[in-house]
């Protein structure tokens, strides 16, 4: 069965782990199998769902499967399904030597994650695999892998499996790249160039979330009239001030949203909600239904 495959990134501290985990829950309570992948290469406890998280996918709710990348066991996984005698290739893969000639190979840890992404992509029975990918600049080099083994081997099983990658990759019907950024100079900057990129190398980058993006409140009338009343209240001037602070927030939102106008893509404002990501998450789902 072909499944869908959305990959997630972003600038580091823009909510990209929790935007993920909140697409990745719409569709499984939407009904659709679906599988949230996060690029940790570690067992480590997901800051979202407080679960350890294995290779192994494991069911967190009807539907919704989490698991994590590792390179290592992309390949163990690899050679036992895919060779003939896969305990002799296991048993040399054990050794400490082997593995760090490996690791020290360039696109190994890179290729074997995306290969595996692949697999699941286009081999197991999830309908959709939500890839909570590395920060923006990482994952240029993630996306970029299958393109220089394909432009730089001539043949052999590494270019026929970088070619497939790159395909599903570039194939708009079967791939999202999904960015999520902070209406602020620094994300907005990196999300231009890393939109720049996937445009240059055929990955359509089609959904932008602006996370934590806040609506003018006040226009200048009203910060008139506040501050006219202020004057003859003087508890009331921390709250002009307040109103003058978030309008300027606002406005300045407003101004690095606009940046994005000139391209071809759905732009989604997310809320900036307060509280633990439990909250957030729940908070996001609503939204997100809202826009759809």
């Amino acid at each position: 069965m072909q499944g869908q495959l959305e990959i997630v990134t972003g600038k580091g501290g823009v909510g990209k782990t929790l935007i993920s985990s909140a697409l990745a829950v719409r569709h499984a309570r939407g009904k659709k199998r679906t599988l949230l992948i996060t690029s940790e290469s570690q067992d480590h406890s997901h800051p979202v769902f407080d679960v350890m998280v294995s290779f192994e996918p494991q069911e967190l709710e009807e539907g919704l499967h989490i698991a994590r990348m590792d390179a290592g066991l992309s390949l163990r996984d690899y050679i036992q399904r895919k060779t003939k005698m896969s305990y002799i290739y296991l048993s040399v893969l054990k050794k400490p030597a082997v593995m760090k000639f490996l690791d020290a190979l360039p696109l190994f840890n890179e290729l074997f994650t995306l290969g595996k992404i692949y697999d699941l992509v286009t081999e197991s029975d999830f309908e959709r695999v939500v890839f909570d990918a590395p920060s923006t600049g990482h994952c240029s080099l993630l996306l970029n892998v299958p393109v220089v083994a394909v432009q730089t081997l001539a043949g052999g099983p590494i270019h026929e499996s970088a070619e497939k990658i790159l395909n599903m990759l570039r194939s708009p019907d079967q791939t999202q790249l999904v960015v999520a950024s902070l209406p602020e100079e620094t994300p907005v900057r990196e999300t231009l160039e890393l939109i720049d990129y996937a445009r240059k190398n055929d990955l359509r980058c089609q959904r932008l979330y602006l996370n934590r993006y806040r609506k003018k409140k006040f226009d200048s009338s009203e910060l008139r009239k506040l501050n006219t009343w202020s004057k003859n209240a003087n508890d009331a001037l921390p709250l002009v001030e307040a109103a003058e602070f978030d309008t300027a927030v606002a406005e300045e939102q407003l101004k690095q949203a606009q940046c994005f106008a000139g391209e071809e893509m759905s732009i989604v404002k997310l809320p900036d909600v307060a509280g633990d990501n439990a909250v957030v998450l729940s908070e996001l789902l609503a939204h997100l239904e809202e826009q759809s």
